[in-house]
């Protein structure tokens, strides 16, 4: 069999002197398995009728069913070839040879092997029983001894070449070649790849370690990317190259991106690496190495190539990161390897998750700024859940201050996570009261801004003495944050904080934190169940002797008396008391607005008596009724200008409002029937006293009013007639634009019984966002935001397509001239079922998310 030259571009170029044309042609054939003997690229560098034959189309279209009448036919007519040709078949490859060349190996005993193009010496090629007498075991000896000690490049070279033609055992040229491929000079180990083609390699392979050596940075990053493409299908022997390729590169390669690409390719082959613990211990050797001089950079890489590899094997993969952490003392590589070892722990031996726990403690120890250096670390903790508890409970008060703060975070989260066992977050519960006792100041404030505190499952003692501690805090802190933390951490701790509670509430040092009991009974007493009534009932008790003392705030106690009576567990006698004692405190003028305020939220509560509720009623829509006093006028002498304020009698009034409003909305909710008709009535009565002029409530109010309204016109069980009523009563003030968004809530709950005035109300919204030139962008909004409600959810009626079509215009063409809040109205369009696919494909697209979008 004639001996084909196999080799990259490069080779057939330097060797045999080719253009670039034809090197690149017979490269492309090597791919289809055709190649040609020397003394034919001989032929062909001298035969133009030889070079069409081997440039023809149809030669790399039907290459692997080439055979000598198929080459043949390829010549022009009337062109000769410089000499016959054959097409000699062996092994699956098809060679082009001369047919002298044939005739020339009849003779011959054996076969010659094919020799690594780039080695073969010009002029007559040796047949291999010539080579071997020129070597002796020593000489191959010597060879395998410069290609290990030699710290002269070209000596090197010149050896892998001499091993190449040596007479050397495949499994020891093998051997030796792989070695040289991790070699420091670049040159080496192109050279190294080169060589093994010899041995099967794939010329393309060795053309892209030759780029990867010796390649700018746009030629290596193209061969990374190639290289790792064929990773996942590459057989046993070519995979063992491979990595060693990319070894060698990721060793002395400086471009970053390089070894990003590289990094990136051996995830592709983490599974048969995983099958042989040593070769994944050097494949983790090599991938650590990279995070000395670049670890923000390629540290993300590197860790997800650690994890797939630990997912096929996490035992093997976990000794080999502790055996490289012994070596390891820069905490930026340590930390991301040490949440690595933690993730792979769990499958890992017995005792491996102690280990990896113990060294993530310590690095957070270590670090000035846990919280950000050691987040991986933390959420690697995490994920471990219950059984991380006990390490960072016997370092959790001994920990520095910022140590302590990210570890009560990672607790927090612990607890937190479904699933958790109740023993565990109630173990959680006493480390925080610990924490709260002796703890560090960032300690402390961590606790008090976690949800775990109030967990549960936390036993009631320790929930009471949590109580006590936070409700201590209340006189350590001034932040308007962390005293609203501590009040609704208290507040969810439930029956165990009432005793606490009620000690600051009636003896309590300081004003303020009296105060601030008195709103957490307010939000405390409501969460509780209806077996705790007597408990609630002595706290009322306390709460109401107060009134009568100098309570630093009497009216937020009164109106946490109100808030108290909205829960189950004040029943109807505590619900009795409180109501007939501020009704009593309205004409006390300091307690009036928090009484009347106190009583409205009482009328939430489900334990009113029918009769009780009635004579609120009464007295609410009395007090609605009440004749305002006219305005006084005064002028001032300054400028002789003249100023209209608000006499006492008129402030007084108004202020009163807010609790009638509620009281009255309150009522409506919760009483279906008769009740309801009335607070309904007298609230849509004032509405229309208001759009007539009658009556001036001043802004708040009038918005108070307009939600109770809408608040009453969605109830479900509305009637029909009623929800009429509110609907007609929202129409008489247009003129108030925030009654457009209150009209379409209304209308929406109505559905299909109010179609006609939907569409009525969107061809009214329509029309003035057309042509009332004099909106705001925020009245406008309003506008568009209307007309969205109406559009994915009401019945609009026969003319429900148009009107939606004409709504989705219109939103879109706010979006195009950026009005505010409409990229947000035309995505609430876009995800409604409601919307038709030919409307939602007319919107404007979606705007480009992310820093990277758009990019390629």
């Amino acid at each position: 069999m004639p001996v084909g030259m196999r080799g990259a571009k490069d080779f057939f170029k330097e060797r045999f002197g080719l253009g670039d044309r034809l090197a690149v042609r017979l490269a492309a054939l090597l791919a289809h398995k055709v190649d040609l003997t020397a003394a034919a690229i001989e032929c062909l560098r001298e035969s133009p009728a030889l070079q069409h034959v081997i440039l023809h189309p149809q030669l790399l279209e039907k290459a692997g069913e080439l055979t000598t009448e198929r080459l043949r036919a390829l010549t022009l007519p009337g062109e000769e070839l410089p000499a016959a040709l054959v097409v000699a078949e062996a092994n699956g490859w098809r060679t082009i040879a001369l047919e002298e060349e044939l005739l020339a190996e009849q003779g011959e005993g054996e076969g010659g092997e094919a020799q690594l193009p780039a080695l073969v010496p010009k002029g007559e090629v040796l047949h291999p029983s010539e080579i071997r007498e020129l070597f002796t075991r020593r000489d191959i000896a010597e060879l395998e001894l410069v290609l290990r000690t030699s710290a002269d490049p070209r000596e090197k070279v010149t050896a892998l070449r001499r091993l190449a033609l040596s007479p050397a055992s495949e499994r020891e040229k093998m051997a030796l070649f792989a070695l040289v491929l991790m070699d420091r000079d670049a040159e080496v180990r192109g050279e190294a790849a080169q060589a093994l083609t010899v041995l099967g390699l794939d010329p393309r392979v060795a053309e892209d370690a030759r780029f990867l050596a010796e390649g700018n940075e746009r030629q290596k990053q193209a061969a990374a990317g190639r290289i790792g493409r064929r990773l996942p299908t590459a057989a046993a022997a070519e995979l063992g190259v491979l990595l060693r390729i990319i070894a060698g590169t990721l060793r002395y390669e400086g471009s970053v991106e390089v070894r990003r690409l590289l990094i990136q390719a051996v995830e592709g082959a983490c599974k048969a690496v995983a099958a042989d613990e040593r070769s994944c211990r050097d494949l983790v050797h090599v991938l650590l190495a990279q995070l000395h001089d670049a670890a923000e950079e390629l540290g993300p890489q590197v860790r997800r190539v650690l994890l797939v590899l630990g997912q096929c094997s996490p035992g093997g993969v976990y000794r080999a990161l502790q055996e490289e952490l012994a070596g390891i003392s820069d905490h930026r590589v340590r930390r991301p390897l040490i949440a690595v070892a933690l993730e792979l722990a769990a499958a890992s031996p017995e005792g491996a998750s102690a280990e990896a726990v113990r060294q993530a403690l310590d690095e957070l120890e270590a670090s000035g700024d846990p919280g950000v250096e050691c987040l991986p670390l933390v959420n690697s903790l995490s994920r471990l859940g219950a059984a991380v508890v006990p390490a960072v409970a016997e370092r959790l008060l001994g920990a520095p201050e910022a140590a302590q703060e990210t570890l009560v975070r990672l607790l927090d989260v612990v607890a937190g996570r479904e699933g958790t066992p109740p023993a565990t977050r109630a173990r959680v519960g006493q480390l925080f009261l610990d924490v709260l006792r002796r703890g560090h100041r960032s300690g402390r404030l961590a606790v008090i801004n976690s949800l775990a505190t109030a967990d549960p499952a936390i036993a009631g003692p320790t929930r009471r003495a949590l109580a006590a501690e936070l409700l201590a805090a209340l006189s350590e802190y001034a932040s308007p944050g962390i005293l609203a933390a501590i009040e609704a951490t208290v507040a969810k701790l439930g029956a165990p904080a009432l005793a606490p509670l009620l000690e600051v509430l009636a003896r309590g040092e300081r004003p303020a934190a009296r105060v601030a009991a008195a709103r957490i009974l307010g939000e405390l007493a409501p969460r509780l169940e209806a077996s705790q009534a007597p408990a609630v009932g002595r706290a009322v008790d306390v709460a109401l002797a107060l009134l009568d003392e100098r309570f630093p705030d009497r009216p937020a106690l009164a109106r946490a008396l109100g808030q108290v009576c909205t829960g189950p567990s004040a029943d109807e006698a505590t619900v009795g008391r409180v109501a007939a004692e501020l009704r009593r405190r309205i004409l006390d003028k300091k307690l009036a607005h928090a009484a009347l305020d106190g009583l409205g939220r009482l009328c939430l509560s489900p334990r009113v008596a029918p009769v009780l509720k009635v004579d609120l009623l009464s007295f609410f829509e009395k007090l609605l009724a009440r004749e305002l006093p006219e305005i006084e006028a005064k002028s001032e002498t300054q400028k002789d200008e003249l100023v209209y304020t608000l006499g006492g009698e008129v402030s007084a009034y108004t202020e009163l409002v807010p609790g009638i409003l509620s009281g009255l909305r309150n009522i409506a909710v919760t009483s279906p029937g008769v009740l309801r008709q009335q607070a309904l009535g007298c609230l849509v009565g004032t509405w229309r006293d208001i759009a007539e002029g009658k009556v001036q409530l001043g802004p708040g109010n009038t918005e108070l009013l307009l939600g109770a309204l809408r608040d009453i016109g969605t109830l479900p069980d509305l009637a029909p007639a009623q929800r009429a009523a509110v609907a007609d009563a929202l129409a008489l003030r247009r003129d108030y634009l925030p009654t457009y968004r209150a009209s379409a809530e209304v209308i929406v709950a109505a559905g299909e019984g109010m179609a006609d005035r939907a569409a009525a109300l969107a061809e009214e919204l329509l029309a003035r966002d057309a042509t009332d030139k004099q909106l705001t962008a925020t009245e406008r909004g309003i506008v568009l935001e209307a007309l969205v409600r109406l559009a994915t959810s009401a019945a609009l009626g026969r003319r429900a397509r148009r009107l939606r079509e004409r709504i989705a215009a219109a939103v879109g063409d706010a979006a195009k001239r950026e009005v505010e809040r409409a990229p947000e109205l035309v995505e609430r369009l876009r995800l409604s079922p409601a919307i038709p696919q030919s409307i939602k494909k007319r919107l404007p697209p979606e705007p480009a998310r992310g820093p990277a979008a758009g990019a390629h």
